[in-house]
């Protein structure tokens, strides 16, 4: 049988939880075929860590210069299951999660979205269009598509134990990404675009959120 489920996922500068996140990722969910990241140029050990773990797991990692949106768009090009999935890197997988996930596999068919875990098949990824360039609202910029093409999104009830994301040390969020203060405003002003082009709210709430994301 040929590989049935690929995870992907984009990933910087996260080397203080990638590796306990791998892990427990395939602890969680042995079953998934492949791995396939890419990694915006980390400067913290990220790459180097899983390019280790990749000796014990079926990972596969590659190096570009993206927004988050593009990254799982390239991640997902080099994926090669029926079925997909991302994840985000900075989180730690609960074995429930992994039992949810099985389940919910066997309710995944063409044209049909499992929000909260991005859980579909590869020609439901293809007929949604794929990801777009966008460093914030990616997620919800992809929902909406997915509705617009009658894709049926489904938001499946779990306990609040399915996914445990472990909270990044203060000031680490888009700090990783800030050089300067030029380099902070243009930032904040893509941000700020990406919020409204893929979330659909307005002002207020998008200035929450940049701060929020400072912290």
């Amino acid at each position: 049988m040929g590989i049935e489920l690929s995870v992907y996922a984009t990933v910087y500068n996260n080397a203080y939880i990638v590796e306990k996140c791998v892990r427990s990722l395939f602890n969680a969910l042995p079953d998934i075929d492949e791995l396939v990241v890419v990694d915006n140029y980390s400067t913290d050990g990220t790459y180097e860590i899983l390019l280790e773990l990749g000796k014990e797991y079926p990972i596969r990692v590659y190096r570009y210069r993206c927004s988050r949106g593009l990254g799982r768009q390239l991640a997902f090009n080099k994926t090669r299951g029926r079925y997909v999935m991302y994840i985000d890197m900075d989180t730690v997988f609960d074995k429930q999660w992994g039992y949810v996930v099985k389940h919910l596999l066997n309710e995944t068919s063409d044209n049909t979205l499992w929000n909260y875990f991005g859980l579909t098949t590869r020609r439901t990824v293809e007929l949604i269009g794929g990801w777009r360039d966008q460093n914030y609202g990616e997620d919800w910029e992809f929902i909406a598509r997915a509705i617009k093409r009658s894709v049926e999104v489904r938001i499946p009830t779990v306990p609040s134990f399915c996914l445990n994301v472990k909270k990044a040390p203060t000031g680490f969020g888009e700090y990783r990404y800030i050089r300067n203060r030029l380099s902070l405003a243009v930032r904040l002003l893509k941000n700020f675009a990406d919020n409204v082009r893929g979330c659909g709210i307005g002002v207020p709430e998008v200035i929450y959120i940049e701060r929020k994301s400072l912290t």
